[in-house]
């Protein structure tokens, strides 16, 4: 994901990421859910100017 914001950024378009999963704002808890929770943080924390929606 950050590496595909980063090319689209070589080409003057603005990146926005989505982070999908099968829940919808944590309406459920899984191992699944938890995954996606945390790559949303460490996605955050790496590329903070990064619009990223999850």
């Amino acid at each position: 994901m950050l590496e595909s914001a980063n090319t689209a950024k070589m080409f003057a378009i603005t990146s926005r990421v989505a982070m999908l999963s099968f829940s919808t704002k944590c309406s459920t808890e899984s191992q699944e859910t938890e995954k996606v929770i945390e790559a949303v943080r460490l996605a955050k924390e790496t590329a903070p100017n990064l619009v990223i929606d999850g």
